[in-house]
């Protein structure tokens, strides 16, 4: 890797993670949550308003290095599947790493925010079928694979996050390292932590560090419209579930015919899955922005409601969850952002680099 290169991801490193550690304010005082104590990893201040920030800088600089991908002599088309948050993550990396051609597969029935987020990086977006989920997701990407051999002659790059186990997990150890640097500083240990179930990326680097540092248990969340690893977990056969049921994107395939080979790896180490449903999640939403001032998406606040359970049901526990985007992100209709608005977060003072992304009016 060239110097000029080095000192690219040195920079985009720095716009990434160092998230701040938020206490619920709200329960504080409260009895029913018998002096429990929750704590949010707000990821959705991130750049591009997601934790999927750290793992693509992360994982282009570890292609980079290894030659898998030669920027001098890059003319390869990259392909990735996303419901909106690591495709966006990955369409802005991309454009900042100067990369030409990129291709993001999203379901056409992910909210307009996520897609108008990835488009206005430059991707090259491409919609698999309404109603159709991981399966159609799956299926569309072969296609554009395929498409793309035939046109140009060449194989695609195919980085395929959902089964990294290396630069990726890596990427959200560190989100637990910080974590347990803050809770040092007041000698908190933790000893629930909430996750979404999704690829197993952010569950499992997450959960791995803090199970060995504290002994930490791990709750999983999963839609209850959609339950997934609820009934592996169980030896239960999966119920056939074949469309899109659930708003809790990123979480419960269903029966998708598609393995998530980290989590599946990682089943046994999860202490408990829990199953939210919309109702449950909605209500915490619209708490966090009324007594938080925490406008996050729908799968931080599922696992706010787990947490809110835990709390209940145990005594002078300390949990941690994490924030992973905010609520615009599942906004169904694009709302044009102020004025000199940062294309990548929506935010008028936000830490992106404002030289590139900064709109003009």
């Amino acid at each position: 890797m060239t110097f000029e290169r080095e000192q690219l991801f040195n920079h985009l490193e720095s716009l990434v993670g160092e998230t701040p550690l938020y206490e619920i304010k709200s329960i504080k005082n409260n009895p029913q949550f018998n002096g429990c104590r929750i704590f949010c990893k707000e990821e959705y201040k991130n750049p591009t308003g997601s934790h999927y920030d750290r793992f693509w800088v992360e994982f282009f600089r570890a292609l980079e290095e290894n030659g898998t991908i030669d920027f001098e002599n890059l003319d390869n088309h990259i392909v990735e599947t996303s419901t909106g948050n690591s495709g966006a993550s990955f369409a802005w990396i991309c454009r900042a790493l100067g990369y030409p051609k990129y291709h993001v597969v999203i379901p056409a029935d992910m909210p307009d925010m996520r897609k108008r987020q990835i488009k206005d990086c430059d991707a090259i977006i491409c919609e698999s079928p309404e109603k159709q989920y991981i399966r159609g997701l799956v299926r569309e990407f072969t296609k554009r694979c395929a498409k793309i051999r035939r046109l140009t002659g060449q194989e695609p790059i195919m980085p395929n996050h959902a089964t990294d186990g290396t630069a990726g997990l890596h990427s959200m150890e560190k989100i637990a390292h910080e974590i347990i640097a803050e809770l040092k500083k007041g000698n908190i240990r933790v000893d629930f932590h909430v996750t979404a179930l999704g690829n197993g990326i952010a569950t499992s680097g997450v959960s791995k560090v803090l199970k060995k540092e504290y002994g930490t248990k791990i709750i999983g969340v999963e839609p209850k419209e959609c339950p997934t690893f609820y009934h592996t977990k169980r030896k239960e056969k999966r119920p056939k579930n074949d469309e899109f049921t659930h708003r809790l994107y990123g979480t419960g395939s269903g029966d998708s015919g598609y393995d998530f080979p980290i989590l599946d790896s990682y089943l046994d180490d999860i202490d408990d899955i829990s199953l939210v449903s919309e109702k449950e999640w909605a209500e915490a939403m619209l708490r966090l922005q009324d007594c938080e001032g925490k406008f996050v998406g729908h799968t931080s606040a599922a696992c706010f409601v787990e947490a809110c359970k835990i709390a209940k049901a145990n005594r002078k526990k300390n949990i941690v969850i994490i924030f992973y985007d905010a609520d615009w992100k599942y906004f169904e209709n694009y709302v044009k952002p102020p004025q000199n608005a940062c294309v990548l977060c929506g935010s008028t003072a936000c830490g992106c680099p404002k030289e590139k992304n900064q709109r003009k009016g």
